[in-house]
């Protein structure tokens, strides 16, 4: 069977043209899913409170602030975020206004991890039974 001339002239157009076209696309689609993928784990499900941390440091000194790409860049001193608020709720206990957690206001004598283990499944501050050392999310 003899193929007709354009039939091979369209092929050699979808080969050169079509096929890198669709390599570009589907390229672009697998960096559009990284990204967002990336923006998504940026992203914690829990309020962050500053620190309210102003100074960036090096190895040894306080410092300018790091420009970006610049050795020491990414400081916390360089990032704003929920400014600390609490209310001293008058029973012993302080609130925290941005995560909503209650602290006992004074934390007592200084003790080990088992010791205070032992001593939040006890305590009865404001009338609360089910206190417990914090832990990191």
């Amino acid at each position: 069977m003899i193929e007709h001339p354009n039939n091979t002239a369209r092929h050699r157009i979808w080969l050169h043209c079509c096929i890198p076209l669709v390599l570009c696309m589907a390229i672009f689609i697998w960096i559009q899913c990284v990204s967002a993928a990336q923006a998504r784990d940026d992203v914690v499900p829990y309020t962050v409170v500053d620190t309210a941390q102003v100074r960036c440091y090096s190895n040894d000194a306080e410092v300018e602030y790091p420009k970006t790409g610049a050795d020491f860049f990414g400081q916390d001193a360089q990032y704003v975020g929920n400014e600390p608020a609490y209310e001293d709720n008058g029973d012993g206990t302080v609130t925290d206004l941005n995560t909503g957690l209650m602290w006992q206001g004074d934390p007592g004598e200084k003790m080990t991890f088992a010791q205070a283990l032992a001593g939040a499944s006890k305590c009865r501050l404001a009338g609360y039974t089910d206190w417990r050392l914090p832990t990191i999310k």
